[in-house]
This record gives C-alpha cells, sequence and structure tokens, in this order.
C-alpha cells in the first residue's frame, strides 16, 4: 500500500488604493471617522485568487523543516528567515507566465520590492484589524490555518508601473523567492499604479495537505 500526502496551495490577492497615507492608516486602525464618507465606496478593494509556489520555496520549506543552514547542494539559505525584517513583496510588468524554476520576478527593468508593513507577516492566530470597506465598520480578520499573510504600501512613485506578477521574498535583492504569479489577465492585469497614488497589496498563501 502506498500513501501519499498531496500538497494544496492557494494565494489570494487583495488590492486597496488610498488617496493619502492618513486615509491609508484610519482604514486599517477602523477610525472610519477620519474617512471622507464618500470615498468609502470608490476604495478599489478586490480579491483573486492565484499563485504558484516555486521550486526554491519549496525547497526553503523542506529544508527548514529539518534544519537551518546556509545554502548547500541546491537547497536555499534558511538561516533567513520570512520575519518583518526580511520579508519582500516584489512587483514587476512582465507577462511570462509563472514556472516553478523561476527564481525572480521576470521584468527587466520595471520591478520592485518593498518590505512589509509593520505587525506584518501573520499567521494563524494572529489577528489584524481594518475598516470593512463596503460597511466601514471595524472588522478583525483571523488567518486560519496554513496561512501566511503580507502587507505592503507603495506609496508616492513606487512601482509607478503596470502591475502584473507579484511574489513573496526573504531578501531586498537576491534571496529566496517563495512564489510567484500573474494577477489578473491581459490586457489590464491589475493596471498602472499612477505616481501619487498610495497602493497596498495584501497577500495571503494558504498551504494545507490532503
Amino acid at each position: 500500500m502506498r500513501l501519499r500526502d498531496q500538497t494544496k496551495q492557494a494565494v489570494h490577492l487583495q488590492r486597496t488604493i488610498f488617496e493619502s497615507m492618513d486615509e491609508r492608516d484610519a482604514f486599517y486602525a477602523g477610525e472610519i471617522a477620519r474617512i471622507d464618507p464618500d470615498r468609502i465606496s470608490e476604495f478599489t478593494y478586490e480579491r483573486l485568487n492565484c499563485g504558484l509556489l516555486v521550486n526554491t520555496g519549496r525547497n526553503y520549506v523542506a529544508k527548514a523543516l529539518r534544519e537551518t543552514s546556509v545554502a548547500s547542494g541546491g537547497n536555499p539559505d534558511t538561516t533567513v528567515r520570512f520575519i518583518a525584517a526580511n520579508t519582500y513583496l516584489g512587483v514587476g510588468d512582465s507577462t511570462t507566465a509563472a514556472a516553478t524554476s523561476q527564481t525572480d520576478l521576470q521584468a527587466a527593468t520595471n520591478k520592485q520590492r518593498k518590505v512589509m508593513d509593520t505587525g506584518f507577516p501573520k499567521i494563524q492566530g494572529e489577528n489584524y484589524d481594518r475598516a470593512n470597506p463596503t460597511t466601514g465598520a471595524t472588522e478583525t480578520v483571523t488567518p486560519t490555518n496554513g496561512d501566511f499573510v503580507c502587507r505592503t504600501t507603495w506609496a508616492g512613485t513606487e512601482a509607478a508601473f503596470k502591475h502584473v506578477e507579484f511574489a513573496i521574498f526573504n531578501a531586498a535583492a537576491g534571496g529566496t523567492m517563495l512564489d510567484r504569479f500573474i494577477g489578473g489577465s491581459n490586457p489590464d492585469y491589475q493596471g498602472t499604479k499612477p505616481t501619487g497614488v498610495n497602493q497596498v497589496w495584501e497577500e495571503t498563501i494558504t498551504c494545507n495537505f490532503a
């Protein structure tokens, strides 16, 4: 008899756009009184189901279950954890399809990594508050089993190009890429981020064994 575990991975990507950093801070603090009521219904707040855990990410997880050590034998460096100071969300404008062999964003020029917002990433049991985009009421989000929640704010002139590809890394450059995926579909994908706009991307990776 042969027993086999199948790893199932889902990635959910969510975007919220704000006119100012004060508006963004009020939204995530649930302080809805600080936001113009007419703006609540204008927030871009969408959720996509997508994602691909690449080989470097899979190998990192497998090796980390056994040991913490520098890179060797084709396996990544697991001494660098995906903690707040090391975890980056990357965006780029390449439309190249996601493949497990990839180790970086595929864009030639228009790509950028940004470190996590304060308090992120989150895992199971680590709640966080935000304003509900529909009602404006404060809601508590509770990551469930297997969740790894990353949130990054792209302010002002940062990443002012079309947002097509997304990935999570444990370094500002190089390091280990955990996943990569294409957000949306041609020709719009996730649109071009204008200069001066404050845009928040929240990505949740959920890995389950079934």
